[in-house]
């Protein structure tokens, strides 16, 4: 037996290929099979993300839709003399060391700031005012689907999905994304963001 144990590594030797490697080949399936497994793993593993994923998408091709219409509205610009650098005192309430910092007295210069690099690359157009905005609200959808996972672990199902879909085909939601005239869009997204990481900071600790 020994001898014979002997001999046959005395070939696989003489052949190049060793014991395991010949498992190997008997039993592994073929590159592409095992490539198709791993993608399968994967997308199952993150379907629900990719769903997120998907309906932000989804979106933010409807509400970017004929982004000139309608009109722009006179809430819409209240926040553009900043973004400009404060040209004139319109819709500056309260200035720091000269710099803006409300622009009326309950709404502060944060998406004038934001928006200003905006502005310097595209200019001030319909497009350049509304689009960033709908890019935020993007963001709030995906916020809120990883908002619903931390509330609702460990076995959350899919109502983190159904909230992401809930608000991304929402025509009170989308409208107010595209014209934001309140302005809400940030609010929103940086409530949820907070929230988000609160709860994330309790699972943590717990």
């Amino acid at each position: 037996m020994v001898a014979e144990k002997f001999y046959g590594n005395g070939i696989d030797m003489c052949l190049g290929i060793d014991l395991r490697a010949r498992f190997r080949l008997r039993h592994c399936k073929p590159t592409g099979h095992r490539y198709g497994e791993a993608m399968k793993i994967i997308v199952g593993k993150h379907a629900k993300n990719i769903a997120a994923g998907i309906l932000s998408l989804y979106f933010l091709l409807v509400a970017s839709y004929l982004i000139d219409s309608p009109g722009i509205y006179y809430d819409e610009i209240t926040f553009v003399n900043i973004s400009l650098g404060g040209i004139h005192d319109h819709f500056v309430h309260k200035r720091i060391f000269g710099i803006p910092v409300m622009m009326m007295p309950y709404i502060g210069a944060l998406k004038s700031y934001i928006f200003s690099p905006v502005f310097q690359i595209f200019g001030v157009s319909a497009a350049s005012i509304r689009i960033p905005a709908i890019l935020i609200s993007c963001c709030t959808i995906y916020i809120g689907f990883l908002l619903c996972k931390q509330v609702l672990m460990p076995d959350n199902g899919m109502y983190p999905i159904l909230f992401a879909a809930v608000l991304a085909t929402d025509p009170a939601f989308i409208i107010n994304s595209r014209l934001d005239y309140g302005p809400v869009v940030l609010m929103t997204f940086l409530k949820l963001l907070s929230l988000y990481f609160f709860y994330k900071l309790i699972r943590t600790r717990s």
